[in-house]
């Protein structure tokens, strides 16, 4: 739990730097999205290959396809081929909250998805 709260924390410095710096923004929740599905996963992985892995756990097929939109406007972002702006940043912290929201219910130990 103590790294869920850690990565949920990350998305609200992401969001106080969607006004101020929307790459900034974009860059620090996805790093919160990644770090939460390593974990969940154990070890690196490609993006693609954890959102099949995740899948076979039980994420919603949507929320898999959003994790690889997310990372490949991150990488876009990353390497200077994109600008966000405010109102996009928002959306993506956003996305990546409805990410981690879902990680979380699949991380929970024993508990069948009709339960939650």
């Amino acid at each position: 739990m103590r790294a869920r709260s850690a990565q949920y924390e990350a998305l609200d410095q992401a969001l106080d730097l969607v006004g101020s710096s929307p790459d900034s923004a974009v860059m620090l929740a996805w790093r919160a999205v990644e770090v939460a599905y390593r974990d969940l996963l154990g070890g690196t992985r490609s993006v693609q290959e954890a959102a099949r892995q995740l899948e076979g756990r039980g994420l919603p097929h949507s929320v898999a396809e959003t994790m690889v939109r997310l990372a490949r406007l991150r990488a876009r972002v990353s390497h200077g081929d994109h600008t966000v702006f405010p109102d996009a940043a928002f959306d993506f912290v956003a996305s990546c909250e409805v990410v981690l929201d879902q990680l979380e219910v699949i991380g929970w130990p024993n508990v069948e998805l009709s339960e939650r």
